[in-house]
């Protein structure tokens, strides 16, 4: 293995850390600490076995995958929508409970299971080109307006005024782009990402504007186990009187999972197209993101699709081949991990 390919997996890894663990920001905001445990072991799932499973399956060695804001939220409030879709908890405002939460997992990772066979059915019809006629801007603005909701959403489980929820994300928006702009000024400052200052930016302003929430309301149990996985998952849906129903009443959220999944994929595929002249066979891509997505379904992680910042962070450190791919995914699994705890 050149030593070109493991830097390159390492600056994968590395900046893209931050999309590697949205599973566990979006899951704690929106379902507290009872979603802890899947979120994580989601998180593990998604960081290592897809991109692993992906040199398998001879996909295209430039394109790096993650879970990302746009299908990672849509898969998110499919879960929080089918988790309250029973007729005991229509219409209530506190979170799911763990029974409901469970069910709500169950449900919605069989139809994003569902949404990836759509999704390999369309890679054989070879519908790729289709695809790649939408231009860059529509799938571009897709996950830039889910990353600000996603800023949103993490304030407001810190702080319980809606108005310092609001400006606390308007800052670290601001911030990301500040950062941005002194790194185009000053490259020495590209060292440390856009994500990380406005990351430190929030916590800065958690301590300063309001208290957090009581350490107390977020214990949970994060140990490792298999409990989340779909495949153990799926038989708790037999026992549901209401099972068609349920299944019907996420049909929709399924179908957006799908089309997002693949606007998110080609975003990263004609990203490295037009940057670096690379040349990737659309309908294969769409095969292969199909099938990988298929089995993170049924092991219990979260929709991955391609990741820009992932892929040029490979390119530019000189990673061209199936080893950057698979040291990204291993130094990603480690850091899961590691910090896990935390």
């Amino acid at each position: 293995m050149r030593f070109s390919e493991v830097r390159a997996g390492l600056e994968s890894s590395i900046h893209g850390f931050a999309t590697s663990i949205g599973p566990v920001l979006v899951f704690a905001g929106l379902f507290g600490s009872v979603s802890l445990a899947a979120a994580l072991w989601a998180t593990l799932v998604t960081a290592v076995c897809v991109p692993l499973v992906r040199v398998l399956l001879r996909a295209h060695p430039s394109i790096h995958t993650s879970s990302r804001a746009a299908s990672l939220l849509a898969y998110a409030a499919l879960v929080l929508q089918l988790s309250l879709a029973n007729v005991a908890t229509v219409g209530h405002q506190s979170l799911p409970t763990v029974a409901e939460f469970a069910i709500g997992m169950a449900a919605a990772s069989l139809l994003f299971a569902l949404a990836s066979g759509l999704i390999t059915l369309a890679g054989v019809l070879k519908l790729g080109h289709i695809f790649k006629m939408i231009p860059s801007t529509v799938t571009a603005g897709i996950s830039n307006s889910t990353a600000a909701l996603l800023v949103l959403i993490a304030c407001r489980q810190l702080w319980s005024s809606p108005l310092q929820a609001l400006a606390a994300a308007i800052l670290m928006v601001l911030a990301y782009w500040g950062w941005s702009q002194s790194q185009q000024r000053w490259p020495v400052l590209r060292v440390v990402p856009n994500v990380l200052v406005a990351v430190l930016v929030g916590l800065c302003l958690s301590g300063w504007l309001a208290e957090p929430v009581s350490a107390a309301a977020t214990v949970a149990d994060v140990s490792w186990n298999t409990q989340w996985m779909g495949v153990v998952l799926w038989p708790q849906l037999l026992g549901q009187d209401h099972l068609i129903e349920l299944l019907w009443i996420g049909i929709p959220g399924m179908l957006t999972l799908a089309l997002v999944m693949i606007l998110e994929s080609h975003t990263a595929c004609s990203t490295m197209e037009a940057r670096f002249g690379v040349r990737i066979q659309a309908n294969h891509e769409l095969l292969v993101l199909g099938c990988t997505n298929l089995l993170c379904a049924a092991l219990g992680g979260v929709p991955s699709t391609g990741s820009p910042i992932r892929c040029i962070s490979n390119w530019i450190a000189g990673g061209r081949g199936k080893s950057a791919v698979a040291v990204a995914a291993l130094v990603t699994g480690g850091l899961v991990l590691a910090l896990a705890g935390l």
